[in-house]
């Protein structure tokens, strides 16, 4: 018993000595030093509360005065507190649904209407037919269908002029990550519908008349990561103004 906790007594201050040669060697002159001790701290992050030790580090970049060590503790922050704030942090691009709006479809519509069609035509006039929902986006998680007419944007109509212009200026203009309601006609049904925007950068240009649309994963996610650092950065930026009042 006395050999187990004289063990433990021995391993404590290694590896607290452990942490701090990672701190120390962040700002070392050697390049294989400073790669090291990042690793070494997104490892040391990583062992039990990640959130908490995250936010350790995120403290110590807050308040480095050394530019080496803060520029390596933001790519271990990017490793290791990205996970846990990406979802709050401020986003650029426009705002993107994830539907598709086929013009020659409602053109179809129209004309069908005016030789006195059988079958019930909605009236595009009204709002945005949504011709597709392109996968992985917000308006497949939020449910969003095939079919749906889009009527109104957080209670203010569309109708009038061009709806799917409108939709595209209203919702581009938003920042990735604003949530809105939607007012959606289904059928019989009138339905509210929130969606949270994501990056329309994330969605390659289509250039083939019967190409799909699809999430560039990869993108969405570098996106993402450039928009915390950018973050990252105005919050040093905001502290250093703060305390130089």
């Amino acid at each position: 018993m006395r050999a187990i906790a004289f063990t433990l007594i021995l391993l404590l201050p290694i590896s607290w000595a452990d942490e701090v040669s990672h701190d120390e060697k962040l700002s070392s002159e050697s390049f294989a030093e400073r790669q090291k001790a990042a690793k070494g701290l997104i490892e040391w992050a990583r062992e039990e509360d990640s959130k908490e030790r995250a936010e350790e580090l995120y403290q110590r970049y807050l308040n480095s005065e050394d530019p080496e060590e803060f520029h390596r503790l933001s790519k271990v922050l990017l490793e290791v507190h990205f996970e846990h704030k990406k979802d709050a942090i401020p986003q650029q691009g426009p705002g993107f649904i994830g539907i598709s709006m086929d013009a020659a479809q409602i053109r179809r519509g129209q004309l069908l209407e005016q030789q006195g069609a059988a079958q019930p035509v909605p009236d595009f006039g009204r709002g945005v037919f949504v011709r597709a929902v392109i996968p992985g986006t917000p308006a497949e998680k939020s449910g969003l269908q095939v079919g749906d007419v889009i009527v109104s944007i957080d209670g203010e109509s569309i109708a009038g002029g061009i709806p799917s212009d409108k939709l595209k200026d209203i919702v581009g203009a938003m920042p990735p990550g604003s949530t809105i309601t939607l007012g959606v006609e289904r059928g019989e049904e009138e339905l509210e519908i929130k969606v949270t925007l994501m990056n329309g950068k994330a969605i390659p240009a289509l250039r083939a008349f019967n190409e799909e649309a699809v999430v560039d994963q990869e993108k969405a996610e570098q996106l993402l990561r450039e928009d915390y650092l950018r973050w990252l950065a105005s919050q040093r930026i905001a502290k250093r103004k703060l305390e130089q009042q």
